[in-house]
């Protein structure tokens, strides 16, 4: 949980594969809310569930989140399910749905199944 406020939230840790420990701080540009952590390549991939109202229709602030160093990309917003990382880092395969009517429908449209690969500069 991301809290501005709260100083014991400000950060997280990664163990690293040498078995250390490594203190990484959140960003400011960082919404408030819960957020499960994935390292990827060139920085962390971020599922966030903000603290913005959410509607049938509008997601709020959900999705998948890009840190690097210290800035802040929102690359898909909707909700994010199932994240999956290969171990080398490059891809990320999660199941999503671009809104609550979305992630509940039977018939098309309904969630799907994506891909990110960070490896390819975007191009995929």
């Amino acid at each position: 949980m991301y809290d501005p406020a709260k100083q014991e939230t400000n950060s997280f840790f990664i163990l690293e594969r040498n078995g250390s420990l490594k203190e990484v701080a959140y960003p400011r540009a960082l919404l408030q809310g819960r957020i499960d952590i994935y390292p990827v390549k060139g920085g962390y991939l971020m599922k966030c569930d903000g603290t913005k109202r959410v509607t049938a229709t509008d997601p709020g602030d959900e999705g998948l989140y890009l840190m690097r160093d210290d800035k802040v990309d929102r690359l898909i917003g909707g909700f994010v399910q199932e994240v999956s990382i290969a171990p080398d880092g490059c891809k990320a395969a999660f199941i999503h749905a671009r809104n609550i009517k979305e992630d509940m429908s039977r018939t098309k449209p309904y969630r799907t199944v994506k891909l990110i690969n960070f490896c390819t500069g975007g191009n995929e």
